[in-house]
């Protein structure tokens, strides 16, 4: 690729004034004065060929732009590319650029961005910048804002121009819908965006609050802005929807350095929780001066996507906060446009200015670009050399993007401009040094699929029909509470079983569950010699390359099993400390896990964590590690042998397995949020995860390791051979 002429400067700002003259030719471009601008060259992009599209689209009425032989087509970056938010915005104008370049030419005209204008992350940025772009009448649309506060002022300018403005970052409600119908109170015909609607982050954080760490009760602070007050809103209301208690709502002053009395407030509620979705520095400040507050020792901190950058969670005081924010976990996800992969782009990135990009919409910026140019291609004629490029057509186009390929996944435009695919995840900073580690830490998943709502939602309203398809789901019937059989039953049953009787009544199809020892399951399922697979599967990166997940239903978190009554071992510190060997399972995460915590000299390995337990029975290993959910049973099973403490070492998200590639998924994960929404997963998680599930291994049979009958006249003597999970 060609080297993308962009100066990042890394002092606090860089201050230009810039002239231009009253020329409408599509060269020139005009700064307005003592604003912040990354300068830079135009040199003509690489000689690749846009993809093809329908072109023509559009009716004349909002007026059209021609581009001369030899002239380039013109678009405009706008983020906040200096000051304190300079971070957000500088990766997304470095998307946009390597989105041009990878594009090429459309009908023979390059494409120019020109100089990158300035947000301020403020409505005066917004508004300035704005006015600059609609005096360019050449202009056919713009990438950005950076920041939603910016784009309700900047939004009113580029519509009544009949441009288009497609955002890699803004999220606040306002500038689209309420998801329900009806547009928000800053929404603009002719603006769209590739960032997730801050109602879905907001359910987002309220289920992860309500359903993985338990919180009944939470406070939310803001800063006034659009995007922090809409996002600190959105998780109040979906927070108490879900049945928690909201002790506060409140805001701080742009600006403001004392947090100590809006956070003695906050304290006087006592709130298992503070969610704060502002900006820096305000963050540092809210996080820094929280452990000087009575009331708020105990108190889980966090934050989302305006502090989720690698300055913010450098922070010492930031290490085991929670962030919500988009989930960048690309995989081989691709651009339909360019035909680039999300991970060439990254390699790209970091080979051309030198770094990771410093926050994470920097690929929603760079597919925002790719859409504006697919746009423009599709509303453009040709008239004897000269390129005609209707506005009208280039808004016609982004209402109808339907499943596009993006480097951030499958994106749709609704009617208000919402185009995302709006899938979110929480991540807990685990080290302060290594920002790639901690946001790589994704402790929960959502993927609402243009189907959650914050408030109520009809049970199987919107979901796809799968015409009474017959699923095949493959489970060894010895695993619990996800499938076993009660030894004086012989009815298989579990949450498995619940669940995906559920989701089939939602769906319209059938679940056939097909009897399979564990450890051949995921390379079966990944052949397609099953539809999916159950059993309480951890999400991993390996398996990932096997298999498709569905969303996680649940997290499990991995304990330390000891011997009732020692008293030796009461956490993993002093298990660390200890010279004893740990017992584990061969080929799981929580033998991973295991190695982490003592090293593999002190691990005793087993086939299965039943030979394990029972190895803690008899005093050859002092401790097991393993997931709560299986501990449970072995702890049930053996009440006057062993403990479970109470330390969770590490959290992991399960979900179902599906062959790779298939189409089963997407509608599997719709059910499964729409059981998240209306709460029906929750009463079934409590049924089977709960204190009131009292099975235990000796109450069920060995379903896929059952040995078959002996021959008359022998008798096998072979020992049963236990299930293998959580590899």
């Amino acid at each position: 690729m060609l080297k993308r002429l962009i100066l990042i400067l890394t002092s606090l700002a860089l201050v230009a004034s810039a002239c231009g003259s009253d020329s409408d030719t599509a060269s020139t471009t005009t700064a307005p004065a003592k604003q912040s601008v990354l300068t830079t060259t135009t040199v003509a992009p690489a000689p690749t060929v846009a993809p093809a599209a329908p072109s023509g689209l559009g009716d004349g009425s909002l007026g059209t732009v021609e581009v001369g032989a030899g002239e380039a087509i013109q678009i405009r970056s706008l983020n906040a590319i200096s000051g304190d938010v300079a971070f957000l915005g500088i990766p997304n104008e470095n998307g946009i650029r390597m989105a041009v370049e990878d594009y090429g030419q459309i009908h023979g005209h390059d494409v120019e961005v020109g100089t990158g204008l300035d947000d301020l992350c403020s409505a005066d940025g917004g508004q300035a910048a704005a006015q600059t772009i609609v005096a360019d009448e050449d202009v056919i649309g713009v990438i950005g804002t950076s920041c939603s506060g910016a784009a309700t002022a900047a939004s009113p300018l580029i519509s009544a121009a009949g441009m288009v403005m497609i955002s890699g970052s803004n999220t606040s409600p306002a500038l689209t819908s309420d998801l329900a119908g009806t547009a928000g109170p800053n929404y603009h015909v002719g603006y769209y965006r590739t960032a997730h609607n801050d109602l879905y982050q907001g359910q987002a954080a309220a289920n992860f609050a309500l359903e993985v760490l338990g919180v009944s009760s939470a406070a939310a602070i803001h800063d006034g802005d659009p995007y922090t007050e809409g996002l600190a809103r959105a998780f109040a209301d979906a927070f108490e929807a879900g049945g928690g208690t909201l002790t506060g709502f409140t805001a701080v002053n742009k600006g403001d350095t004392d947090m100590v009395p809006v956070l003695t407030e906050i304290a006087a509620g006592s709130p298992d929780m503070l969610f704060f979705p502002i900006f820096q520095p305000e963050g540092d400040f809210i996080i820094q001066q929280s452990a000087t507050v009575s009331g708020l020792g105990d108190t889980i901190m966090m934050a989302a996507d305006g502090l989720l950058n690698s300055n913010y969670l450098a922070v010492s005081e930031t290490e085991g906060m929670y962030f919500s924010g988009p989930d960048v976990r690309y995989g081989a996800n691709f651009n339909q446009s360019t035909g680039a992969t999300a991970a060439d782009v990254l390699a790209d990135y970091e080979a051309e200015f030198g770094e990771a990009p410093a926050a994470p919409f920097w690929a929603h910026s760079y597919d925002a670009a790719a859409l504006l140019m697919d746009a423009i291609l599709a509303a453009s004629t040709d008239d004897g050399g000269t390129l005609v490029i209707d506005r009208a057509g280039v808004r016609e186009y982004l209402n109808g993007v339907s499943n596009y390929s993006g480097l951030i996944g499958s994106m749709s435009c609704d009617a208000f401009g919402d185009c995302s695919s709006a899938k979110i995840t929480v991540i807990q900073n685990t080290d302060i040094a290594d920002y790639a580690a901690s946001t790589a830490n994704v402790v929960y998943e959502y993927a609402p699929l243009g189907g959650a709502q914050v408030g109520e939602v009809a049970v199987g309203a919107g979901l796809p029909d799968l015409g009474g398809r017959v699923v095949t789901i493959a489970v060894d019937n010895a695993y619990l509470p996800f499938a076993y059989i009660p030894a004086d039953t012989g009815v298989a049953m579990g949450w498995d079983y619940d669940a995906m009787d559920e989701v089939c009544a939602r769906l319209n199809c059938v679940p056939s569950f097909q009897e399979f020892a564990w450890d051949g399951t995921i390379i079966a399922t990944g052949e397609g010699q099953f539809d999916m697979a159950g059993g309480g599967i951890t999400i991993t990166e390996a398996r990932d390359e096997v298999v498709d997940f569905s969303i996680s239903f649940i997290s499990t978190d991995q304990k330390i099993l000891v011997a009732k009554g020692d008293s030796e071992i009461g956490g993993r510190a002093d298990l660390e400390a200890s010279d004893c060997n740990v017992g584990s399972q061969t080929g799981t995460t929580n033998y991973d896990l295991s190695v982490d915590v003592v090293g593999e000299g002190r691990i005793v390995a087993f086939e299965s964590f039943a030979f394990a337990v029972q190895a803690l029975v008899t005093g050859d290993v002092c401790a097991v590690i393993m997931d709560d959910v299986a501990g449970q049973g072995y702890q049930g099973e053996n009440a006057d042998s062993v403990d479970m403490l109470d330390e969770s070492l590490q959290s992991d998200p399960l979900g179902w397995a599906f062959t790779e590639g298939s189409d089963l998924v997407a509608p599997f994960n719709a059910a499964i949020q729409s059981m998240k929404d209306d709460g029906s997963l929750a009463a079934l998680n409590g049924k089977y995860f709960g204190t009131a599930f009292i099975i235990t291994y000796d109450d069920i049979g060995d379903g896929a390791y059952a040995e078959e009958a002996a021959p008359a006249g022998e008798d096998s003597t072979d020992p049963i051979r236990m299930p293998i999970h959580n590899w």
